[in-house]
């Protein structure tokens, strides 16, 4: 999953990123939230191509990753995960991190028939992400609370 950039190919990455952080406010760097808010993979893609911080945070403290995850968009997951976003930032709202909110996007996103929770929780699992107790008061769809189960035995599923 990991990228390997040459020295060259990191240096016009830094620059770039640098480069967006200096010229563009935050209403312009916040746009890859909203891209991924309205679920669009090819603009985070494309963004996170020419450069975009992964790590941008909009209004709640929201990141691309947790629309993604809470859209349970196992692809838009793939291509963050190749840029090594901040896997365990909260959110302001409710202080919930990516995996969190695919967890309750499992149960509760208004689009939650087309998501595939089960892939966006392997993805991030295997990425590093903490999961949490399994308890009863754990609200998520039973796909989701399959994958964090297997995870705690140490049965990761294969994505």
């Amino acid at each position: 999953m990991d990228i390997q950039l040459t020295e060259e190919q990191e240096l016009l990455r830094s620059s770039i990123q640098r480069f967006l952080r200096e010229q563009y406010d935050f209403d312009e760097r916040r746009k890859i939230v909203a891209a991924a808010e309205g679920n669009n993979t090819q603009a985070v893609r494309m963004m996170l191509a020419a450069g975009w911080p992964v790590d941008v945070r909009a209004g709640g403290g929201t990141t691309a990753l947790h629309f993604a995850a809470w859209h349970g968009n196992a692809e838009m997951i793939r291509e963050i995960l190749k840029h090594h976003p901040p896997l365990e930032i909260a959110d302001t709202n409710y202080g919930s991190t990516p995996l969190g909110w695919a967890l309750h996007g499992s149960k509760n996103s208004w689009e939650r028939h087309k998501g595939d929770y089960a892939a966006a929780l392997e993805l991030l699992l295997q990425a590093g992400a903490k999961a949490p107790e399994l308890t009863e008061q754990l609200q998520a769809s039973e796909p989701a609370l399959a994958v964090l189960s297997r995870h705690e035995k140490g049965k990761p599923g294969v994505v």
